[in-house]
């Protein structure tokens, strides 16, 4: 399946996400899964971007993981008395 890159809006909110092609129509109206897996209506697609195979989409949170773990971001904190 082929996604496009589209900058999304909903009312003064902005975001960018990779969506499936038949989606990526500048104008279309969407709904989105949001972090809750609940559904999230009134998006809007401003703008479309480069297009590319799903393989090849990054995962940000396999990448954040990593950043976290590399830099040591993700150990718990020590609270000082």
């Amino acid at each position: 399946m082929e996604y496009v890159q589209c900058k999304l809006v909903k009312g003064n909110i902005e975001q960018t996400s990779w969506i499936p092609k038949k989606f990526a129509i500048v104008g279309k109206g969407l709904k989105l899964k949001d972090e809750y897996d609940n559904w999230s209506y009134g998006w809007r697609v401003k703008a479309a971007f480069g297009e590319v195979d799903e393989k090849h989409i990054p995962d940000w949170r396999k990448a954040i993981r990593g950043h976290r773990k590399s830099t040591g971001d993700s150990t718990p904190k020590v609270e000082n008395d």
